[in-house]
C-alpha cells in the first residue's frame, strides 16, 4: 500500500490529494517543539513519528528527491540565508551512541529552502544547564558557536519542514 515508503498509502495508485483527503497527512507539519525534546542525550529528539519505521523524527528516507513536511535529522553541509544543503541521517531512539544510535547509509546531499521567518535554536551552556537560545535563522548563521558544545558533530540538527521549506532548525549536541 505504501510503495514509496513515505508513510502515505496508495498515493502511487491514486492522486496524492485524494489519498490525503481520505487518510489525512501522517507527517507532522508543526514547528511547535514537543515537550519531551531535551538537549544533549541520545533519544532526546522528537521521538518516533507516524511513518518513521521506528527511526527518530519522520524517519530516514522519504523515498523521494524532495524532503516532505516533517521533522528530519541531518548533518548540514552548508547553510546560507536561503538554503541548507545536508546529508539526511537516522537516529534510533533507545540506543546509545556506540550502539548505532545514528546511522547514515547514504552520503547523498539534498538542498532545501529556508523560510524567510525561520527560527533556529542554538545549543548553549547556561547556569541552569544545557539549553537552547531561540533566534531568527539569519542570526544563527552568524552567531558564535561554543567550541565545547560543537565537538561532535557541530553540523547535526533537526530540521522542521513545513510547506516544503525549513521553518525551524534545532542544533543537536551529543555528550
Amino acid at each position: 500500500m505504501d510503495a514509496d515508503r513515505n508513510g502515505i498509502p496508495c498515493e502511487t495508485v491514486y492522486e496524492r490529494a485524494e489519498v490525503l483527503a481520505f487518510w489525512g497527512d501522517p507527517l507532522p507539519t508543526t514547528t511547535t517543539p514537543p515537550t519531551w525534546y531535551a538537549v544533549g542525550y541520545p533519544g532526546s529528539g522528537p521521538g518516533t513519528l507516524l511513518g518513521s519505521g521506528g527511526a527518530g523524527g519522520s524517519g530516514c528516507s522519504p523515498g523521494s528527491d524532495a524532503l516532505p513536511d516533517g521533522i528530519w535529522f541531518v548533518f548540514m553541509e552548508t547553510a546560507t540565508a536561503d538554503q541548507i544543503t545536508f546529508d539526511l541521517a537516522c537516529t534510533w531512539p533507545g540506543k546509545e551512541l556506540d550502539e548505532g544510535y545514528i546511522t547514515n547509509d547514504s552520503d547523498r546531499l539534498r538542498t532545501i529552502d529556508v523560510a524567510s521567518n525561520a527560527t533556529a535554536f542554538q545549543v548553549v551552556d547556561t547556569p541552569a544547564g544545557l539549553g537552547w537560545v531561540p533566534m531568527p535563522y539569519g542570526e544563527w548563521l552568524v552567531a558564535p558557536q561554543d567550541p565545547t558544545l560543537c565537538s561532535y558533530p557541530c553540523d547535526a540538527a533537526w530540521l522542521y519542514v513545513n510547506n516544503g521549506a525549513v521553518t525551524e532548525l534545532r542544533q543537536e549536541w551529543f555528550p
